[in-house]
């Protein structure tokens, strides 16, 4: 359930036309390909004085009864579930990336994009980490994984961070179709 995502050098132009310049906190990330996994940090889009703003953020809510990160809610309940209702009230970022990972029931790692755009996950944030929300699978996703990422399109971004009201509406956005890779045969010699 989007426990892995991709993060590349084509969402630093996305986001100049997203968020001025003037509102980057000191971004001071390697931006080269590569993977964002539960405890990493990347940029997040977020409010910052009513306006956007981009930070870097931890992948995941650290959890002291938990040896782990929980690092997805479901959109369907998490408005009420005590851990996430705060930060759905007033603290939803917007989380830039390439494409996301999902396994197959044989484990076996998809990569889902839509070639030339960056995907918005839909996420929340508590301090400096967030989680990000998710959904039942659309078609392109549902043959292979059964839920996936909310996804925003660029145009949302402002409304989902910015406008408590308007965070159910967007929440239930129609995904768009991805492209599912899949992994490559493994090579036999017979």
């Amino acid at each position: 359930m989007c426990g892995q995502f991709l993060v590349s050098e084509e969402i630093v132009d996305s986001l100049r036309h997203l968020v001025p310049r003037e509102h980057w906190e000191e971004i001071e990330l390697d931006l080269h390909p590569h993977v964002i996994y539960p405890s990493a940090r990347t940029i997040a889009v977020c409010a910052r004085d009513q306006a956007l703003n981009l930070s870097v953020m931890t992948f995941g809510f650290a959890s002291s009864s938990m040896n782990r990160r929980i690092f997805n809610a479901r959109l369907e309940t998490a408005s009420s579930k005590p851990l996430f209702a705060r930060a759905w009230r007033s603290n939803r970022v917007a989380v830039p990336a390439t494409a996301f990972y999902e396994w197959t029931p044989d484990k076996e790692k998809i990569t889902f994009d839509e070639p030339g755009r960056v995907l918005y996950l839909a996420a929340l944030a508590l301090d400096d980490q967030f989680i990000i929300l998710t959904q039942d699978a659309n078609e392109s996703v549902a043959p292979y994984h059964h839920r996936m990422p909310v996804i925003l399109q660029e145009d949302q971004v402002p409304a989902w961070v910015l406008d408590s009201a308007q965070s159910a509406i967007l929440g239930q956005n129609a995904s768009p179709a991805l492209h599912a890779i899949l992994p490559e045969e493994p090579l036999t010699l017979f």
